[in-house]
């Protein structure tokens, strides 16, 4: 089996791969930020080129801080989690979409949480974006994605 994980920390990725004593034939890590498009076109590019089109992509980066709505300044706490946990799983799939519908196979799956259909107190930002995560699942053929298993 192998894995390209991608991470901003490349650095705790290269710790826990040693700790799992997994070589780098079975791994292959890319520091990369989910809420930069470029930054994960190229991590994609680097995968693509070491070992091909997955079969599957796991969109896994999320965030979760408490904020208050009726603050301000907790404003910016919904859009840096609506950057990392949705804007960021858009990132992630992108780049290997299109290779997995010609292909007409291939597994997206997004990272959820029972906190998109239960409200967690506090965490308002966090609920917004799973449910956010798990609708285009929901979707019979999201954005005309035949063959593909969008979980």
């Amino acid at each position: 089996c192998r894995a390209a994980l991608v991470a901003r920390r490349l650095g705790a990725m290269q710790t826990w791969q040693q700790a799992q004593g997994l070589s780098d034939a079975q791994c292959l890590l890319i520091a990369a930020d989910v809420t930069d498009a470029a930054s994960m076109k190229a991590a994609a590019q680097v995968c693509l080129e070491a070992w091909g089109l997955p079969d599957v992509v796991i969109a896994n980066a999320g965030i979760s801080v408490g904020m208050d709505t009726a603050e301000w300044d907790d404003l910016s706490v919904l859009q840096e989690t609506l950057a990392t946990n949705n804007v960021g799983m858009a990132h992630t799939f992108h780049p290997f979409l299109k290779g997995m519908r010609e292909r007409r196979s291939g597994a997206l799956v997004g990272i959820a949480s029972v906190a998109a259909i239960r409200g967690l107190p506090g965490h308002a930002a966090y609920c917004a974006s799973k449910a956010g995560a798990v609708a285009p699942a929901r979707d019979g053929s999201p954005e005309g994605r035949r063959n593909l298993t969008m979980i």
